[in-house]
């Protein structure tokens, strides 16, 4: 399925409205996430999961204000539908991708959120697994220059962002 279909579907199921969070985040988040996987050097099943969660972690959301409840409305959607849009993953990978939707929005790094706790109900390798939420994580927030909001490295999980803010930038006309 082309991310043309995998978009028109997911739209159908989102209940967003707004044109913030829409497609065109949807896919500037998987072009990040894209390069920070590879820069990383996530294999492909992680990248994967970096790919899926930038086309899906929005989702949930209702319009383009304050959303908090968002991340949980989206990682349901996302469970509820996974199997429909995204046959290939393993059920590992859906776990991931739900957490990663789930947390996205917390204000923590990956390591952060695995020192907390947040992350363990995936047993997968810990340094992967902070990578892996790291990628998705960072890609989403780069795109906050669309929102002419500058990146704080405080919120940052990976070494690699700032190799990926100049795309970023000229992705956003900065």
């Amino acid at each position: 399925m082309s991310y043309r279909e995998i978009i028109k579907k997911l739209q159908a199921i989102s209940t967003y409205r707004g044109h913030l969070h829409g497609p065109a985040h949807w896919l500037r988040v998987e072009r990040f996430g894209r390069e920070l996987a590879m820069l990383s050097q996530l294999n492909e099943l992680e990248s994967r999961c970096v790919e899926v969660f930038a086309l899906t972690h929005d989702l949930g959301r209702l319009d383009d204000g304050s959303d908090k409840q968002h991340p949980v409305s989206g990682s349901e959607l996302f469970i509820n539908n996974s199997s429909d849009f995204f046959p290939d993953l393993s059920h590992e990978q859906i776990d991931i991708i739900r957490l990663a939707i789930l947390h996205h929005s917390d204000g923590l790094t990956a390591g952060e959120a695995y020192e907390s706790g947040l992350l363990s109900s995936i047993d997968y390798e810990e340094e992967a697994l902070i990578t892996i939420m790291g990628c998705c994580w960072d890609a989403d927030r780069l795109d906050l220059l669309r929102l002419c909001m500058d990146i704080n490295s405080n919120y940052m999980s990976t070494s690699y962002w700032g190799d990926v803010l100049p795309l970023a930038r000229s992705l956003n006309n900065f």
